[in-house]
């Protein structure tokens, strides 16, 4: 007797086994058939531009060609030189291809042109222009872009 229950208990074990796996897969495609598939879009005409669809508040607030993403936030110095010379503080928060998003205590005008360096290194700067400058939670935001982009090895001290 005591065979017949480990022959049964493996046929038992091996059961369930395939019923989870035939479980999953069954899962698995109805999963991957839920996902919508690409939305293809159609040409309107001229006349058809000229009217807006959203509301004039409603129009989009992300303006950048890039992906933007996070990481560790970096402390950085940025020197304004015009029109007259002045050190700021900051964090950088966010990144992107085209510029950085930085976290300092003063706002700063847009276009003005500054030079960001991390606060570890010392003759390695980025100059950038202010594209953006919003109060955020106690401090600013500034929006920086590249003046003429970095090469990779430089970037790579932003975060």
């Amino acid at each position: 007797m005591a065979e017949d229950y480990g022959t049964i208990t493996g046929l038992i074990v091996a059961g369930a086994g395939i019923a989870a796996a035939l479980a999953i897969f069954v899962v698995g495609r109805t999963v991957a058939r839920a996902r919508p598939g690409r939305v293809t879009l159609k040409p309107v005409g001229l006349k058809a531009l000229s009217v807006s669809i959203l509301p004039e508040n409603d129009g989009p607030t992300e303006k950048r060609s890039g992906f933007r993403r996070g990481g560790s936030q970096v402390a950085v110095v940025l020197n304004v030189q015009e029109p007259n010379p002045q050190q700021h503080f900051g964090w950088v928060v966010d990144r992107c291809h085209g510029g950085l998003g930085i976290m300092t205590d003063e706002a700063l005008p847009t276009g003005t042109v500054v030079r960001v360096r991390t606060t570890k290194s010392v003759g390695i700067t980025v100059e950038m222009v202010v594209r953006q400058s919003r109060q955020d939670n106690g401090g600013c935001f500034i929006g920086c872009e590249f003046k003429n982009r970095p090469s990779t090895e430089v970037l790579w001290q932003f975060g």
